[in-house]
């Protein structure tokens, strides 16, 4: 039987959500389901190059050819949109607690 899979997503800087989602949680994995949780998959990816057209390091090439956007520089991502796409796309079930403060966190944010 293929294993049933839920994401709950919730801000951590909320004390009464973190502790709905770590109940929830429990419960659910007693009644047999996947509970994705933040620490079961790499949150960062890897560092990321992009190209910008005012600041960074200057890329001769791209600069020579006329590139509009020159500047190399590398960022890196708060969060890995490839794992966070897979994991949602195998949930059968997206549980939301909305939160009773504007104060979330950007990880919050950035998942929505």
């Amino acid at each position: 039987m293929k294993q049933r899979e839920i994401f709950i997503l919730h801000t951590k800087k909320d004390a009464e959500q973190r502790q709905i989602a770590e109940n929830t949680t429990k419960i659910l994995k007693a009644c047999g389901f996947k509970v994705w949780e933040y620490r079961d998959w790499e949150w960062a990816s890897e560092e990321q190059e992009v190209f910008s057209s005012k600041s960074g390091k200057l890329d001769v090439r791209r600069y020579a050819g006329g590139d509009l956007r020159p500047f190399k520089k590398h960022i890196e991502s708060e969060i890995n949109f490839d794992a966070l796409d897979k994991i949602l796309r195998k949930c059968r079930v997206l549980v939301f607690l909305n939160p009773s403060t504007k104060n979330v966190s950007k990880g919050f944010k950035e998942e929505l």
